[in-house]
């Protein structure tokens, strides 16, 4: 088929439909008397058509006979033109209350709903649900055809949407935001907004937007917020006053140690002193840390090995400290710290000579398993080996075997070193933090 059948086709149909529609807005009592001229013009040709047939004189009753011929014809097409017609209009009359009764459904069920919905073209509100006339505290005649930029509560949300939210509208996305919308009375409210292109290719043809008033919800967050935000400021007072304590008690121990004429009574009051400051340690950088549940614990060990080796006047010890960064929790990290205190110390104590240099190294890794791994070597002179650590009268080992137990883990000792050639090492294995989403 050419172009010109094409384009002939199209034409003949167009008039066709355009017949029918004229029609269907004809009366029946307008089509009976169409029919009744047809009759009288079939019966005009009938009466030509027979006189010339017969040898072109005219019969009286031929003529009479082809009259009443042609009128039944007329009125047999008229009333099948009439059946046809009816039939589509009764169609037509259903299709539209049948469109007419979903309608009224579909208008049934979105006012039901408590999401305000809203049907919004070139900017102006075309239609809306009774829970969008009630969020925005209007009626529903009041809400029709109204402007979009009245709603908001302020220019830069109207402007927001009006470029980023139209812009991934025409990629077919949903856009969603939250913002502040404005009341018939001026009141602003939070709410959750939802839009959807009716044709992306062509946002002139409109959009459907769903809203939702979550003013409570927003409220809520903000008392939460407020609780948080009071309770960190509690929890670092409580941080700060439990150091100031613990520092009383070390200043108090310091007092009193220079009143005591035994060196070995005087030890023991130091290396209280000690452990005190260990945990008064961890207070202290909870208390100035942002996250107030953990805290660095390698500028925590860092700081612990350096006071350690001013306070026993070694100068001459090199501290390392090998640990990424690895966050801990106070019951973790008080644990960890007491045990450095103790093992370091007694490093500084025995495993050195009084003019000799040395090193230390503190490290914590996790290890392929996911445990924690805490390491205190030194290359000093070695560990006895004719001690056991775990069964001895020394108030530090003793104490680093049960700080090992409350975290649920292990202590080893290795004489040689893992990284020198001589020296002692320990080695306490213990559960990291629970996985992710376990």
């Amino acid at each position: 088929m050419t172009g010109m059948d094409v384009k002939k086709q199209s034409l003949r149909t167009a008039m066709l439909t355009n017949m029918i529609d004229r029609l269907k807005t004809i009366s029946l009592w307008h089509l009976l008397w169409i029919s009744l001229v047809l009759a009288e013009f079939f019966t005009a040709v009938m009466n030509t058509v027979m006189g010339l047939i017969w040898w072109g004189r005219i019969d009286r009753d031929l003529i009479l006979i082809g009259t009443v011929d042609a009128f039944i014809v007329a009125l047999f097409v008229s009333g099948i033109i009439i059946l046809i017609l009816r039939g589509i209009r009764n169609y037509e009359r259903r299709s539209e209350e049948r469109i007419k009764k979903l309608a009224q459904e579909l208008k049934t069920i979105l006012d039901t709903l408590t999401v305000g919905v809203s049907f919004i073209k070139d900017r102006r509100v075309q239609w809306a649900n009774a829970a969008n006339s009630t969020i925005f505290g209007g009626g529903l005649e009041e809400t029709m055809d109204l402007e979009t930029s009245t709603l908001y509560a302020d220019e830069d949300g109207y402007k927001r949407v009006g470029t980023e939210g139209y812009a991934q509208l025409a990629k077919g996305e949903a856009y969603t935001t939250e913002m502040e919308m404005k009341r018939k009375d001026g009141t602003r409210f939070w709410c959750s907004l939802i839009g959807r292109a009716i044709n992306p290719g062509n946002l002139a043809e409109g959009s459907i937007w769903m809203l939702q008033d979550i003013t409570e919800r927003k409220q809520v967050e903000e008392l939460i917020r407020r609780s948080l935000s009071e309770k960190e400021v509690l929890l670092k007072e409580i941080h700060h006053r439990v150091k100031n304590n613990m520092q009383v008690v070390s200043s108090l121990l310091m007092l009193q140690s220079k009143y005591i004429r035994d060196d070995t009574v005087r030890a023991i009051f130091n290396e209280s002193r000690n452990r005190i400051h260990s945990m008064s340690l961890i207070h202290e950088k909870l208390y100035g840390s942002a996250d107030l549940a953990h805290i660095d614990f390698s500028e925590y060990a860092g700081v612990l090995v350096k006071e350690l080796g001013g306070m026993y006047n070694r100068p001459d010890i090199a501290f390392s400290v090998n640990m990424p960064g690895i966050p801990l929790d106070i019951n973790t990290g008080i644990p960890c710290g007491l045990i450095i205190n103790e093992l370091v110390s007694n490093s500084l104590k025995h495993a050195f000579t009084e003019d000799g240099k040395g090193t230390i190294i503190v490290g914590l890794c996790e290890d392929h398993e996911g445990r924690y791994v805490l390491t205190v070597e030194d290359d000093g002179i070695g560990f006895p080996a004719d001690l056991d650590f775990r069964d001895t009268s020394s108030l530090g080992l003793q104490l680093v075997t049960t700080l090992a137990t409350q975290l649920n883990g292990t202590i080893e000792l290795f004489t040689g070193g893992l990284s020198t050639a001589q020296g002692t090492v320990f080695k306490i294995t213990f559960p990291g933090p629970p996985m992710k989403g376990a």
